[in-house]
């Protein structure tokens, strides 16, 4: 999870962005980005991870009473953009091919503000070439 997006559409982030990284069985990497916008609805598939969250970072831990359907942090609408980049977090790993939804997902006011970490998206890359694809 990144505050605020670490993607922009027309030149506007969203509140935050979840990042679900995918790893292949020969290594390669892909990332589906779901943009995530305050609303006065709150997502319910974000309290069982928000209620599990350390208030501030730590070695990755498992929480064994606690199951999560990543498919229940996807809106209805799957296009998306694509594009190839890089891990957006030390040692930002190339390449990476990302697939943003064009779709984002709700969350209230609330949950932005439990988010523990208010400011850990990294800026925003210039294109230097790259293409932005869409289906």
């Amino acid at each position: 999870f990144h505050r605020p997006s670490e993607e922009q559409i027309d030149g506007k982030p969203m509140a935050m962005v979840v990042h679900l990284v995918h790893k292949s069985a020969s290594g390669k990497l892909a990332v589906i980005g779901v943009l995530m916008r305050e609303s006065a609805v709150q997502n319910r598939a974000l309290w069982a991870i928000w209620k599990n969250m350390p208030a501030k970072e730590t070695p990755e831990t498992t929480v064994s009473s606690v199951s999560i359907n990543p498919a229940n942090l996807l809106p209805r609408e799957r296009e998306y953009f694509s594009y190839q980049g890089s891990l957006t977090t030390p040692p930002c790993t190339e390449p990476i091919r990302f697939f943003i939804l064009k779709t984002p997902i709700n969350m209230s006011r609330e949950q932005i503000d439990l988010f523990p970490f208010k400011l850990n998206a990294r800026p925003v890359q210039p294109l230097n070439g790259r293409v932005i694809e869409s289906n």
